[in-house]
C-alpha cells in the first residue's frame, strides 16, 4: 500500500481543525441551531463542545494505538481485509458528502446572498477546481497555507462576533432554562457535528510529527470554536430577538454588514467573507484529500492524486440532486443531525475493536 511521507506539526492540525469549524459557520450553523435550541442555543452550543471533546480523547486514543498508520490502514488490520475496507470507504463517502454538502451551500449562499445573478454551477465548478488543486498539493502544503492565514479569518470572526455582541439585549436570553430538552439535546449533536468536523484528528494523527501534543490542541481547537459559535449565537439572538433571529437565514452575515469603522468603507463584509470562504476552501480540500488517500489505501493504488477527478466529478452531480435551495438546506441539517453519531461509531467501533483483538500499530508491522 502506498505511504505517505509529508508530515504536519500539532498546531497546524489545530489550525486546520479550527478552518474547519470556523469556515463555514456564515453558511447557516447559527440559524440552523437557533431553529432548534431558539434562545438557548448557546447552551447547545457549549453541549456540542463537550461531545466534540470526547470525540477527540477517543480519536487520539486510538491514534496513539497506531501512531504510524491511517485509520483506512488499521481498521483492516482490526477487522480483516474486507470489513475493514467497508469502513474504510465508509469514511471515503462521509468524507464526500460532507465536502458535497458544504459546496451546495457555499453556491446557494452566493447565489441568494452575494451573486444572485450568477448561475450556480458557476460558483460550484469554480470551487471545486480549486479545491482539486489544493487536494492535489497535499495536506502538508494545506496545512502551510492555512497556518499562513488563518489568522486574519480568526481575526474578522472576533471583530463581528465582538461587535454583535456590544449591542446584544441580554433579556432576549431570559428565561435561561426553557428549552425543551429534547430540542436542547437535538441542537447539542449539530453542534457537536459542526465542532468536530468531520474526523480531521481521527484520519491525519499520523501525520503529526510530536503527537503527544495533538490531544492538548484539539482540545484547545474544540474549546475555541466553543467560544466563537457560541457568542455568535448569544449576538444573533440577543441582538435579533430570538423569533427573528430564526427567519434569517444567514444572520452572520447580518451581523458582518453592521460592522463598521468608518462611513468611507462601504459593503465592508465582503472582506470577512472573501478570508471565510478561504476557510471553506481549506476545510473541502482537506475532505477531498482524505477520500482521496482513503481510496488509494484501500485500493492499493500507488497515488492517491489520480482518484480527486472521479471524487470531483461525482460531488459535482451530488451537489445538484437538490431541486431548490430549502431542499439543499433541509438536507444539510438532516446530515447535521446524524452525523456524529457516525463519527462517534466509527472510532468507537475501531476502537473497541483494537482494544478487544488486543491490536496496536506495532503487531500490524509485525
Amino acid at each position: 500500500m502506498p505511504k505517505q511521507k509529508d508530515s504536519i506539526t500539532a498546531r497546524q492540525l489545530m489550525l486546520l481543525k479550527l478552518s474547519g469549524i470556523t469556515g463555514t459557520v456564515f453558511l447557516g450553523a447559527v440559524n440552523l441551531i437557533t431553529s432548534l435550541a431558539g434562545a438557548q442555543g448557546y447552551m447547545a452550543v457549549l453541549g456540542g463542545g463537550l461531545l466534540s471533546a470526547l470525540v477527540v480523547y477517543l480519536a487520539t486514543t486510538l491514534g496513539r494505538r497506531f501512531p504510524r498508520l491511517t485509520p483506512f490502514e488499521y481498521a483492516r488490520s482490526i477487522f480483516g481485509k474486507w470489513l475493514g475496507s467497508l469502513l474504510g470507504l465508509s469514511l471515503v463517502a462521509f468524507n464526500i458528502i460532507s465536502s458535497t454538502l458544504v459546496l451546495r451551500s457555499l453556491g446557494d449562499f452566493l447565489i441568494t446572498a452575494i451573486l444572485p445573478d450568477t448561475p450556480i454551477s458557476v460558483t460550484i465548478t469554480t470551487m471545486l477546481i480549486l479545491v482539486c488543486g489544493g487536494a492535489w498539493l497535499g495536506i502538508q502544503a494545506l496545512a502551510r497555507f492555512n497556518e499562513g492565514l488563518y489568522p486574519l479569518g480568526f481575526l474578522a470572526w472576533i471583530v463581528v462576533a465582538g461587535a454583535g455582541l456590544w449591542r446584544i439585549d441580554p433579556g432576549w436570553l431570559l428565561p435561561l432554562f426553557d428549552a425543551e430538552p429534547f430540542a436542547l439535546a437535538r441542537a447539542s449533536v449539530v453542534s457537536g457535528s459542526l465542532l468536530v468536523n468531520g474526523l480531521v484528528v481521527l484520519m491525519f494523527f499520523n501525520f503529526v510529527e510530536e503527537q503527544s501534543a495533538v490531544l492538548k490542541y484539539s482540545v484547545w481547537a474544540v474549546f475555541a470554536g466553543t467560544l466563537l459559535i457560541g457568542a455568535l449565537q448569544v449576538a444573533v439572538v440577543a441582538g435579533y430577538s430570538p423569533a427573528l433571529a430564526e427567519t434569517l437565514k444567514y444572520p452572520v452575515l447580518e451581523l458582518a454588514r453592521n460592522v463598521s469603522f468608518g462611513l468611507f468603507l462601504e459593503r465592508i463584509e465582503a472582506l470577512y467573507l472573501g478570508v471565510w470562504i478561504i476557510g471553506t476552501f481549506v476545510k473541502v480540500s482537506i475532505l477531498f484529500y482524505a477520500a482521496a488517500l482513503g481510496l488509494s489505501l484501500v485500493t492499493g493504488a500507488r497515488s492517491y492524486h489520480w482518484f480527486i477527478p472521479p471524487l470531483a466529478a461525482a460531488s459535482f452531480y451530488l451537489s445538484f440532486q437538490a431541486d431548490s435551495v430549502p431542499q439543499s438546506y433541509l438536507w444539510e441539517s438532516m446530515f447535521n443531525e446524524h452525523a456524529y453519531f457516525y463519527q462517534i461509531g466509527i472510532v468507537g467501533v475501531l476502537l473497541a475493536g483494537a482494544l478487544l483483538r488486543g491490536k496496536s500499530g506495532a503487531k500490524s508491522h509485525e
